[in-house]
């Protein structure tokens, strides 16, 4: 059971409970926010689930300093190629991050400069 199933499950005890208690208009209210919670991370285990079946397990992240030394490109290069929408990282713990084979058409970029 993956921690968006026990998330899952407790949010829809957490419904039950209420809408048992529900006899009062005010807690009809909690009981909408608890639905609009549950399909939120619904959506949220959806949206993760789609996107880790793009990767596979044996994929490699990379640092952006990784990056930058796969690349041979500069920082301002990649500041320059991430405003323009050429590197798309994923920001984890506060930096940036990428999968390896994301980088396939930036590394063949970077060849076709002669800078690898």
């Amino acid at each position: 059971m993956t921690q968006f199933d026990r998330i899952i499950q407790l949010l829809e005890l957490i419904r039950q409970s209420i809408n048992v208690l529900a006899e009062r208009q005010a807690l009809q209210t909690l009981v909408e926010i608890a639905d609009e919670q549950l399909r939120i991370m619904q959506h949220l285990k959806e949206q993760s689930m789609s996107y880790a079946s793009k990767h596979n397990a044996d994929s490699t992240l990379m640092t952006k300093q990784e990056v930058l030394a796969y690349l041979n490109i500069s920082d301002s290069t990649y500041k320059r190629r991430v405003r323009e929408g050429l590197l798309k990282p994923m920001r984890l713990g506060g930096g940036d991050v990428f999968y390896k084979e994301d980088l396939q058409q930036a590394l063949w970029e970077s060849k076709r400069k002669g800078k690898i």
